[in-house]
């Protein structure tokens, strides 16, 4: 273990969910208790320098190869490199919007590489563990979290409506169609008796009853706006082949979280953890079960209640984000402490090349920005704006936060103690 409070720096393509709740989370949460000096950055505004600095570089979801040199910088530099991995993009067909994004043969040799190189590779699924072995020996699989100090007690009415919800922040689902046809039956069935929720995507023409709510790109925001929201019932599909079986159980972690019963596709990602009846439902992947399943609970409301008392209950003793950060606080102190990093006080060139100004990084980026509107069209370049817009803004709050921490305007969280994880 370190003597010290070790250097942290993460850089991340952006603040989606999954960069903040496995990074950013946890490391504020480790920043403002003393435990280490974070600093958060996007991979479009780091440079070399803000490796030369750190005592570990944390990538999460990185595989732009024109960032190639913060990768080799860390590496040429002997400062270990954690990776943090929740998809499995080597499965990703190339053609489809996330492939477009992450599964392209230059963007899966950068990934490849980040995962060769990595003094540590992070996964949360057996499919991708055994996939990241097979490039570096050390990986380990660990569990998420759900943070519930931002989850909100809702005010629910006895006698209303049962609400169902089905939430996701992807724009191209197709996830929605395994459970359609059994949701449009029990409307036609129920009528105003269900109230049917969709979070993200917008629902088929053929349910227009069904109420939208938007993308709400701050995590935390959307967490505390999801669990006031008092809905009874949550929806989770997933298929069942090699890319969705490396996912997550974020939905899990999410409906138990909120006190929602939540119905789940009888796949690995929630089969390991759903306890059938208990914490959920488990369903085959066809419209009569989770037909079934729909009429289930909610003509049962003694079952659903069940059901979200104990999922609620699951995710307390083993999701707590104390105990996940308590698992990143001993990572880092390991791989910090086999390592003793060469410095240097400058950076000029990496791989011989020199760096760019900023200004001229910036300009670079008006071809991607044309390529993408050519290969996406109008929406999703605006959903990605929005997640830009959104990336910037809690960039700039989350970096004064860490300053005004680091300036000795600590919270009385600095006297937070984490357990030892094995």
């Amino acid at each position: 273990m370190p003597a010290f409070s070790p250097r942290v720096v993460a850089i991340l393509p952006r603040l989606c969910p999954s960069t903040w709740i496995n990074i950013v989370k946890p490391l504020v949460a480790l920043h403002e208790a003393g435990r280490v000096r974070a600093w958060v950055t996007l991979e479009s505004m780091a440079t070399p320098l803000d490796v030369n600095e750190a005592d570990l570089v944390v990538f999460c979801r990185n595989v732009r190869p024109d960032r190639a040199e913060l990768l080799r910088t860390a590496i040429a530099m002997g400062v270990p490199v954690l990776y943090d991995l929740d998809d499995n993009f080597f499965e990703l067909p190339p053609d489809s919007a996330s492939g477009r994004a992450f599964a392209q043969p230059d963007q899966l040799a950068m990934l490849t590489e980040y995962l060769t190189a990595a003094s540590l590779v992070r996964v949360y699924s057996r499919p991708l563990l055994t996939r990241a072995r097979l490039l570096n020996s050390h990986v380990e699989m660990v569990t998420s979290a759900v943070d519930l100090h931002q989850v909100r007690q809702p005010a629910k009415s006895s006698g209303g409506p049962v609400k169902l919800i089905y939430a996701t922040s992807r724009l191209d689902d197709s996830l929605g169609q395994i459970f359609l046809p059994a949701l449009r039956r029990l409307m036609d069935e129920e009528g105003p008796r269900v109230e049917a929720h969709f979070w993200g995507p917008r629902p088929p023409a053929e349910l227009p009853a069904v109420r939208h709510h938007g993308v709400v790109h701050d995590y935390d925001r959307f967490l505390r706006r999801f669990s006031a929201a008092g809905f009874d019932i949550g929806l989770a599909p997933l298929a069942d082949d090699v890319f969705h079986r490396s996912k997550t159980n974020t939905k899990f972690r999410e409906y138990g979280a909120c006190g929602i019963a939540g119905i789940y596709s009888d796949v690995e990602v929630y089969s390991d953890c759903v306890r059938h009846g208990e914490t959920g439902l488990l369903v085959a992947n066809d419209a009569d079960a989770w037909y079934r399943a729909l009429r289930q609970l909610v003509d049962d409301a003694n079952l659903r209640k069940k059901i979200q008392q104990q999922a609620r209950a699951e995710i307390e003793e083993y999701y707590s984000q104390e105990t996940f950060e308590a698992v990143f606080l001993r990572q880092i102190e390991q791989l910090v402490g086999s390592v003793q990093p060469q410095r240097t006080i400058e950076i000029h060139a990496v791989d011989g090349q020199p760096q760019k100004p900023r200004i001229v990084r910036l300009v670079g980026l008006i071809p991607q920005v044309i390529g993408y509107l050519r290969r996406n069209g109008w929406a999703r370049y605006w959903n990605a704006l929005c997640w830009i817009g959104s990336s910037g803004w809690s960039m700039v709050r989350l970096q004064w936060r860490l300053r005004e921490s680091q300036s000795g305007r600590q919270k009385q969280a600095n006297k937070k103690t984490y357990p030892k994880t094995s």
